[in-house]
């Protein structure tokens, strides 16, 4: 199996590629390593779920009905909210990080949201940001 830095390597020609499965494939593996992710890393983390989430949110639109495209969402999103709380987050050393993956957990449960639209949900998303936010306000200050 691949090390931290060849799943990198992997994950950025992915990226360049527009192989958004591949690219999906590396950051999840980066992400289980339980490491601290530089802003180059987190970067990529945050395109290869993006693409994939926008991929299956705009499938979901166009058939609203369909539970199989209604799972690829809430899949999706549980991938990344079990990524964040169980290795990113934890990970994170810095203030800017952990902001970084408050802000991504709460876009998150609101993409789940839109597909389960329960008041756990909901709160969930606004009690990140809010996280985010207090964090900003407090560490961020010239």
């Amino acid at each position: 199996s691949m090390n931290r830095v060849q799943l990198i390597e992997a994950a950025k020609a992915a990226a360049q590629a527009q192989n958004g499965p591949e690219l999906t494939k590396s950051m999840r593996n980066v992400a289980s390593l339980g490491q601290p992710l530089n802003l180059e890393e987190r970067t990529l983390f945050h395109i290869a779920y993006k693409q994939a989430a926008s991929t299956a949110r705009h499938e979901l639109r166009q058939a609203p009905a369909d539970q199989t495209k209604a799972k690829a969402v809430t899949d999706i999103c549980g991938e990344v909210l079990d990524l964040v709380d169980k290795y990113l987050l934890p990970a994170s050393l810095d203030p800017e990080s952990q902001i970084f993956f408050l802000k991504l957990k709460g876009d998150y449960h609101r993409y789940y949201a839109e597909v389960a639209p329960t008041q756990a949900e909901k709160d969930c998303a606004r009690a990140a940001y809010d996280k985010a936010t207090a964090l900003a306000t407090s560490n961020l200050q010239e």
